[in-house]
């Protein structure tokens, strides 16, 4: 044999060997998960059905788990997000935008158009914010609660100037647009962190280039905001900030593991801070423990671990924290605030929650909303009573079942479940011994008109509270063949304290009439603890 066909054949041996490497070394491990693209590769197809035939899709099947399988994979991948990222700044992710001078930018949630002012946020949507603000803070002054809502800006609102392809300055931005709203309808106590950071902007770097969040550096900066604003209001005495020194440390930012590489960006300096810290976190306890439970069972905070910092030097006063992803403790908020309070549980959770404040039995409770998500967070539905009043209007009897021809539930009222424990329309409801807060739902209607009321209430006690009502039940619509009676759903949540431990308490709903010239008699439920 010459060498010729000797070269020849090693050169065929050669590439052989490469086709036939990948699949030697195909996955093999069921359900792993790509750690390039934090998520589980396809799963082997299945190749006959239940009676033995061919599964219908396998080709499809095999063809995707081939492509999420094949060996050397991760590392294809991690090359080409090299060279578009490096050498044709060129996004492998739509969830993450190129900008100048080695900036990135988070683009979900309209991010970016919070720099061009073109976020969406209507004048219908800060009349709901307001409304649903104000109903917050009533019911925590009802408790002997300070709320305080912390508005936290997106780095696209403090460095635009870095946005890749835009000409955007720094300027009003949603945070301010409903900072000035709530100060102008509300009573609320607002704090907006942007000012400050802005003031200080030259000074150091107030976001990471390579994260959508604070630095430690931008973090002191909030917590100052929020200190201050907590000293002018009387929450906290004046003159006991808390003084940092600045130091350098490098962090990995998140923007390396969207773009498809955990180390994919370079290790970004960033400036860090110290102080005489006389908070500690606390990870046992019964406390700690009710907390943890809690979150576990909630969809905001179960994937989350909560914070418990106490501090015996401090106020004596307790700060309850409902915050998102900048509240995190490597970003120093909550252990700040921690130097002025007895005790202080960050949670990450949406929206406030009565039964974990039942648990934490808070003197202050903190709302933080980052800015990109204002249009949404800020208009969930309340999570608390809406303390009110009943209208001035005429009383007036619920047409009768009789009159009617048909069951109408209690005098139009019909009570489905009670913390999801079904109720089935009765008038007694059993409360269990270790509840926090009561859920109710059910659906209501003005059956004198066959039309949804106009606003429903709760009366607990002395207590006034309105039902958020109009939610959708087909159900309704269904069994009375009405298609004016879709909106007819109600829920109301209440903190257990309300009954102020009676073993037996009388709640009553009223309703104003679809037309808004009547209340209807008040329709009686009795709950009782056994």
């Amino acid at each position: 044999m010459n060498q010729k066909r000797i070269a020849n054949l090693i050169i065929v041996l050669i590439f052989l060997l490469m086709l036939a490497l990948p699949v030697l070394f195909v996955n093999r491990v069921p359900e792993k998960v790509s750690p390039t693209e934090n998520r589980k590769l396809a799963a082997f197809p299945v190749i006959f059905d239940k009676e033995g035939k061919l599964a219908p899709g396998i080709r499809t099947g095999f063809e995707t788990w081939i492509n999420d399988n094949i060996g050397f994979r991760e590392q294809f991948l991690k090359v080409a997000a090299n060279i578009k990222v490096k050498i044709f700044h060129f996004s492998t992710s739509e969830k993450v935008h190129i900008g100048e001078d080695g900036w990135y930018f988070y683009t979900p949630n309209s991010n970016l158009e919070i720099a061009s002012g073109e976020y969406p946020l209507s004048d219908a949507m800060l009349k709901a914010i307001a409304r649903k603000q104000q109903a917050i803070s009533n019911y925590y002054k009802s408790q002997g609660v300070d709320y305080v809502l912390v508005l936290t800006p997106s780095k696209a609102s403090v460095y635009p100037e870095y946005i890749g392809g835009a000409d955007y300055r720094v300027g009003v931005s949603p945070v301010d647009i409903v900072e000035d709203y709530l100060l102008q309808h509300t009573d609320v106590k607002v704090v907006n962190t942007k000012t400050a950071l802005i003031e200080k902007k030259g000074e150091e770097k107030l976001f990471l280039k390579t994260d959508t969040h604070f630095t430690q550096y931008g973090s002191y900066l909030a917590y100052r905001a929020i200190y201050d604003s907590l000293t002018k209001c009387g929450i906290l005495p004046d003159g006991n900030a808390v003084d940092v020194e600045l130091s350098k440390g490098a962090l990995q930012g998140e923007f390396s593991a969207m773009l498809g590489v955990p180390k994919l960006l370079a290790l970004e300096e960033v400036p860090t801070v110290q102080w005489e810290r006389h908070t500690e976190e606390i990870k046992g306890g019964e406390k700690y423990k009710a907390i943890d439970d809690l979150c576990k069972q909630n969809n905001d905070a179960k994937r989350y671990q909560p914070y418990l910092y106490e501090n015996p030097n401090a106020s004596g006063k307790k700060l309850l924290i409902y915050g998102d992803s900048q509240w995190m403790p490597m970003r120093n908020i909550p252990i700040l605030l921690g130097e002025h309070f007895d005790q202080v549980v960050s949670i990450r959770m949406r929206t406030p929650d009565i039964a974990m404040d039942s648990i934490v039995r808070p003197d202050v409770v903190m709302f933080g909303c980052s800015e990109r998500f204002i249009n949404t967070i800020l208009l969930r539905d309340l999570t608390v009573p809406d303390i009110s009043r009943l209208p001035d209007l005429p009383v007036r009897k619920m047409i009768s079942q009789e009159e009617y021809g048909e069951w109408i539930g209690n005098q139009g009222i019909c009570l489905d479940s009670c913390n999801d424990r079904r109720v089935g329309g009765r008038a007694d409801v059993n409360l269990e011994p270790s509840e926090k807060s009561i859920k109710l739902y059910g659906w209501a209607a003005d059956f004198c008109n066959g039309a949804p009321f106009q606003e429903l209430y709760l009366r607990i006690g002395d207590i006034i509270t309105k039902c958020e009502y109009g939610i959708e039940r087909t159900s309704v619509v269904d069994h009375f063949k009405k298609d004016s009676l879709l909106k007819t759903g109600f829920r109301v949540e209440f903190p257990i304290t309300y009954l102020q431990d009676a073993k037996e308490t009388e709640i009553a709903f009223v309703g104003v009439s679809a037309d808004g010239q009547y209340l209807y008699e008040p329709v009686k439920y009795r709950l009782y603890s056994s």
